[in-house]
C-alpha cells in the first residue's frame, strides 16, 4: 500500500465532516511529513493533527524529516525513495 502524506496546506484543509463520520475513511495509516524548521512549528502542527486524527479513529504517525527541510526539499537535495521508505518505517504515533 502506497502511503499517503499529508502535509501543512492540506493539513488545514481537511473538512470538519471527514471527522466526523468513520465510514468515509478508509482503515489505513496516515503519514504526516510537515517542516522541520528550527522553530518547531511543523513538528507542532503533526502532533496537533496526529492526536486530533487519532481521537477520531485514524492511524496516523509523524515523519521525523531532517532539520530545516520539507518533503519537497528532501528529494531536491538529493534524498531518494529509499530513504524516505526509512523515515517512514521510523514514524512515530
Amino acid at each position: 500500500m502506497r502511503p499517503f502524506i499529508l502535509r501543512e496546506p492540506a493539513a488545514q484543509r481537511i473538512e470538519h465532516r471527514h471527522h466526523r463520520d468513520p465510514h468515509q475513511i478508509h482503515p489505513r495509516t496516515v503519514y504526516l511529513a510537515f517542516d522541520s524548521d528550527d522553530n518547531h512549528s511543523g513538528q507542532v502542527a503533526a502532533q496537533w493533527m496526529s492526536r486530533r486524527l487519532r481521537a477520531q479513529g485514524v492511524a496516523a504517525r509523524r515523519v521525523q524529516l531532517p532539520d530545516g527541510q520539507d518533503p519537497n526539499s528532501f528529494f531536491v537535495e538529493g534524498g531518494d525513495a529509499r530513504q524516505f521508505q526509512h523515515l517512514l518505517e521510523a514514524a512515530r504515533p
